[in-house]
């Protein structure tokens, strides 16, 4: 009974098999045609439908129907007997083996131990094969159309949603080109924020790093570079007014009235290299003459041979000193103040009410000298002249006063070294070098700022170059694809997909890589600006008149209407364009007729 039993069930699953691939085909069939039509539908419209999902749900679905399909209808073990006796032959002996297990009467012992005896030399692999069905044939077929359906199925788009998909995908990439460019001036800003801590609240880099931010909104990748041009319009707006702050501005002041320092001077004396630096506005290297001079003095002193060198760099002090205390005056102020009338009482207040830096004391004393230049007779727009020139002298206060430090500590250092006191002179010289050396940080700083604001402008530029994309130059027709939508070759493009770079070279020697090894480095450079040399000059004979030179602005005037008009008549100037055109030179043009008719009817002072 036990090989009846294992022959049986050994047939039952391989019959269990075969019913399994012949469901199995079906399933594969079905399942291709339903993934070729979604597959139709996504070409057709241009829906962003998963295919490979689909494909993927499909299959298991197939799966699926194919197992519960097979589970539901699979064959008994009396239905597997069966099918042993009719392919083997056997005149139901082994079905009827099957049915009289069990049973006690001779009859059914007879009949199952007959059944034993066919059954142990019966091969169910030879008599119950697994093959393949016709449809699992066909399902395999389906599935090839399929693969070659994807393959040869063009592009419709009728609802231009596969067009838009890929125009998004293109804005998209384009846009993280620009955040990726907008790292390097972002990192640029930050590293100068670093150094100078009042630019630690500049709003608007946090702003531009707000949009260097990676994000997956969909934006315009114009508007986005528009938009990132604007932030770092208003970071460059923000450095050059901290660089025209009063420091900075101080800082120019001062290198200004330094570079008049060295016009007469002897370039043979210990301390012309450190009067040709501080003209130069180069501290660093003034910083470094004051210490080499503070050694000279001091080794001089200790040397009673060297009494002469001593006694001349005690007098180069002296002499640099002075220079100082006059470059330390304001004396555009002071020639004004003299041709304005004042006393050198009247001077003096001024320049002390400056000096104390007290606004009201200032604003008082300026109100007294406005009274007493109108009763001399000075017109007020004389007066308003001259107290322009006080508050500007007011703010470049501190370069004044950096320069009368720095004239101080030469004379106290000259005064010590001849007292016989060289500890103290050498202390003086400490001082101003360490003077020397702030200067020298601010400089720094400031030319850091101009370095970082002309890279900034660099950066600006190479945004706003839209050719450096990585989807610029791409075919029309395909999009960079090389095929059209209906799956042919682009003829536009040749299939290269691309107009900007062109084709390739196929054959040739390639060029070695070490020989575009190339490096830049970014290093402000130390300009030495000096007075030029006079190449000619040019005498014209004639009458001085005092005023404006009027007639010449007219003229240039008419003729810029005259072209504007000729230019609008002439369809030179775009529609769009030429009705503000027109109002602006009308407006331009009315305005100087008025001015010509005001110079012709101006009475003539006797």
């Amino acid at each position: 009974m036990h090989a009846i039993a294992r022959q049986v069930q050994l047939a039952r699953r391989r019959l269990w098999v075969n019913r399994f691939l012949a469901r199995l085909g079906w399933t594969m069939s079905a399942a291709a045609g339903a993934w070729m039509l979604a597959l139709v539908v996504v070409r057709v419209f241009g829906l962003d439908w998963p295919l490979g999902l689909i494909a993927g749900v499909c299959a298991a679905a197939g799966l699926a129907i194919a197992s519960v399909s097979t589970l539901m209808r699979r064959e008994t073990a009396l239905d597997a007997a069966m099918v042993l006796d009719q392919v083997a032959g056997l005149k139901e002996r082994v079905s009827s083996g099957l049915a009289c297990a069990g049973r006690h009467e001779p009859f059914a012992v007879a009949v199952v131990a007959d059944a034993e005896r066919v059954v142990s030399r019966l091969s169910v692999r030879q008599f119950v094969p697994i093959r393949p069905s016709r449809s699992l044939a066909w399902g395999a077929a389906s599935v090839i159309v399929a693969l070659g359906f994807l393959w040869l199925f063009p592009q419709f788009d009728l609802l231009r949603k596969a067009e838009a998909r890929e125009r998004r995908q293109r804005e998209r990439l384009v846009a993280s080109e620009v955040r990726s460019r907008l790292a390097r001036p972002v990192d640029a800003v930050k590293s100068l924020v670093e150094s100078n801590p009042e630019l630690k609240n500049l709003e608007s880099l946090r702003e531009l790093e707000q949009l260097a931010q990676p994000s997956d909104k969909p934006v315009d990748p114009s508007d986005l570079r528009r938009e990132a041009i604007k932030k770092l319009d208003r970071v460059g707006e923000d450095l050059r007014k901290q660089a025209a702050s009063d420091r900075f501005r101080q800082m120019q002041d001062l290198k200004n009235r330094l570079r008049e320092m060295n016009r007469t001077s002897d370039r043979r004396t210990p301390a012309s290299k450190l009067l040709q630096a501080l003209s130069d506005g180069d501290f660093k290297g003034a910083e470094e003459e004051v210490r080499r001079l503070k050694d000279e003095l001091a080794k001089a002193k200790r040397d009673p041979k060297n009494a002469e060198q001593a006694r001349k760099i005690e007098q180069q002090l002296d002499d640099l000193a002075k220079r100082l205390n006059e470059a330390s005056r304001d004396q555009n102020l002071e020639q004004a103040m003299k041709n304005a009338g004042l006393s050198e009482e009247q001077m003096k207040r001024v320049l002390d009410a400056l000096a104390k830096k007290d606004p009201q004391q200032l604003q008082q004393m300026m109100q007294e000298l406005e009274k007493k230049l109108k009763d001399q007779g000075m017109s007020q727009p004389q007066i308003d002249k001259l107290k322009e020139q006080v508050r500007q002298s007011s703010k470049s206060r501190a370069a004044g006063e950096a320069c009368e430090k720095l004239s101080k500590c030469m004379k106290a250092a000259s005064g010590k070294s001849q007292q016989g006191d060289p500890q103290s002179a050498a202390r003086e010289l400490d001082e101003a070098a360490e003077t020397l050396s702030e200067m020298e940080m601010l400089d720094q700083q400031l030319g850091e700022m101009e370095s970082k604001l002309s890279e900034l402008d660099d950066m600006k530029r190479d945004l706003g170059d839209e050719t450096q994309d990585s989807s610029r130059g791409a075919c029309k027709d395909c999009g960079g694809s090389g095929m059209r939508k209906d799956g042919s070759p682009c003829g536009t493009c040749e299939s290269s997909g691309s107009g900007a770079g062109g084709r390739g070279r196929g054959a040739g020697q390639r060029a070695r890589d070490t020989d575009g090894d190339v490096d830049f480095e970014r290093k402000r450079a130390k300009v030495r600006q000096r007075e030029g040399v006079v190449i000619g000059q040019y005498f014209e004979k004639g009458e001085q008149l005092k005023g404006e030179a009027k007639a010449p602005y007219l003229e240039a005037v008419r003729a810029a209407v005259r072209d504007a008009s000729d230019a609008i008549e002439r369809e030179q100037v775009p529609r769009a364009y030429q009705r503000a055109v027109k109002n602006y030179f009308n407006r331009l043009g009315e305005r100087a007729e008025k001015m010509a008719e005001q110079t012709t009817t101006a009475p003539s002072k006797p």
